[in-house]
């Protein structure tokens, strides 16, 4: 830049020496000289004095901080300092042990839960055919306490007093059994039919944790979010 002023200034008085006609002699030419010094010196000092400068220099870059999703020990830290690294590449690994276990646990559960679903079934159909027993001992002991009803009421009196209680004690009995019978396959109708969206709600629910230990898992190996370089390693094994 100060060589462009000098060179620019030295045109100008080049130019207007020929035009004006100016001699070049001891006074002519250093006071163009010490005019273009101090034209120079005000130029370049204004243009310090105004232009913004800093002791330090400064660098802005986008900086993503790690934070693992899960607490454990770290077992290894694969990330070096200073080297690019792409999409999920392996930052470090804590130690999956826990939630190997936690995952394992709840698979045993949801086998289990599924078990017990399957057995639900087999008591829903039990208290299905159980109702029909009932049902039809209900109906044989009706039948047969309406006989001796009818034949306790004809001249002869075919059957006697007590026998005709008796029947309509069994009767009584068997109407209980029936309403018993029912009040069971209701409730095994409802666990049969406790669901959300189409699973029963145990299973579900299990499903659901089983699904969060896996998450878990995962999230054990933390991987690069994004490309990128490492340039803080503070963690440790």
């Amino acid at each position: 830049m100060d060589l462009i002023l000098i060179l620019t200034y030295t045109g100008f008085c080049i130019a207007i020496f020929k035009v004006f006609k100016i001699p070049m002699n001891k006074w002519t030419v250093p006071t163009a000289v010490l005019g273009g010094v101090v034209i120079i010196w005000t130029l370049i000092m204004l243009m310090n004095y105004n232009h913004p400068y800093g002791k330090y220099a400064k660098e802005y870059f986008t900086s993503v901080p790690i934070v693992p999703s899960v607490k454990g020990i770290v077992v290894s830290v694969d990330a070096k300092p200073n080297v690019l690294l792409k999409e999920g590449d392996v930052l470090f690994k804590i130690d999956p042990k826990p939630f190997e276990i936690k995952v394992a646990k709840k698979r045993a559960q949801l086998a289990e839960a599924e078990q017990q679903f399957k057995q639900i079934e087999a008591q829903l159909e039990g208290a299905k055919a159980r109702v029909a027993k009932a049902q039809a001992d209900r109906d044989r002991a009706k039948k047969s306490f309406n006989r001796y009803a009818k034949g306790s009421k004809k001249g002869a009196q075919v059957f006697s007093k007590q026998e005709v209680e008796n029947r309509c004690e069994l009767y009584n009995a068997a109407e209980a059994g029936l309403g018993l019978a029912k009040a069971e396959l209701q409730k095994a109708q409802l666990a049969f039919e406790s669901e959300i969206d189409g699973d029963n709600t145990k299973v579900a629910q299990i499903q659901s944790d089983l699904d969060a230990a896996k998450y878990d898992l995962e999230r054990a190996t933390v991987k690069a979010p994004s490309d990128g370089i490492v340039t803080q390693v503070a963690l440790r094994k």
